[in-house]
Order: structure tokens, then sequence, then C-alpha cells
């Protein structure tokens, strides 16, 4: 069961960020909980500890017009309360470019870290690790829908 739960909260944040409910995400990590993600450039990681410095680091993904996350595998690693894994997924960015819109799909592994405090369990620390970057050209109108959703199409 424990693995289902680790499960639950990769896909919780993976829909947090696309929602842009930063605030949920950030309240999947303990507090002084870390979060390590790429450095504006791609070069090195930035370490932010604590949820508001989470949900800042977070703040970077509204760059792009529209997110979504897909969780593809994870391997975890269960000793009482403690847990270690790494989860795979895909990233789709949505970017105007000048060359028109783009998709950019980043191959992502997470190293995560999870502790479980009264039945409930959390991110202790979680790195974001890009093992690669795909630009695919899309066709995107630009506008949104009453939900706020991009819609695709010319």
């Amino acid at each position: 069961m424990p693995a289902r739960e680790l499960r639950d909260l990769a896909e919780r944040y993976a829909d947090g960020v696309d929602r842009r409910a930063f605030d949920e995400v950030a309240v999947l990590f303990r507090p002084g909980g870390v979060l390590r993600v790429p450095a504006r450039g791609m070069i090195g990681l930035d370490e932010h500890i604590g949820r508001a410095a989470i949900v800042a680091a977070l703040r970077a993904v509204d760059r792009s017009a529209a997110t979504l996350h897909a969780v593809t595998g994870q391997n975890v690693r269960i000793d009482g309360d403690l847990a270690t894994g790494t989860v795979s997924g895909l990233a789709h960015h949505l970017v105007d470019t000048a060359d028109g819109p783009r998709s950019l799909v980043w191959v992502l592994r997470y190293a995560d870290r999870y502790g479980r405090v009264d039945g409930t369990w959390w991110f202790t620390r979680r790195e974001v690790q890009v093992r690669w970057i795909e630009s695919r050209e899309v066709t995107w109108s630009g506008g949104r829908g009453a939900d706020g959703a991009v819609r695709a199409g010319r």
C-alpha cells in the first residue's frame, strides 16, 4: 500500500503544477522540505527550502502558456516511515517562440526522498533531473477557453 500512496503523491504533484496550484503542491512537502530544480539556463541546480520557497520556484512554470506532466514510472524503496525513489516522466511546456508555438518536452527523472508522519506520506526532498529536451512544432491559436485552458487549432 505505501508504494501506491507514493505514486499518488507524484501524481498530485504533477496535477498541481499543471493547474498552477503551487500552494497545493508545496503542502505535499514536509515543512523544511527541499525542492531542487534546474537553474536558469539549465546549468546546475537551484535549491529551495521550505514551502514558501517551493511556491516561488514553481512560479517559473508560468513562463509556459500551458503544461502537461505525465508520470511514466516510479521505483521506490521503503524502510518503515522513510522511503527513497525515482519517478520518471514527461513534462510538456507549451511556449510561443519567434518561430511560432512549440512544445518543449522535458524528459525527466525525479530523485525523491519521502517521510511518513501520522500515516501520511510527504516529500522531504525532490530533485528534478532533466535528461533531455525535445522541441516540437504545434498548431496553436493562442486562444483560451472559459476554463482557462489553451485551445489548439488554427
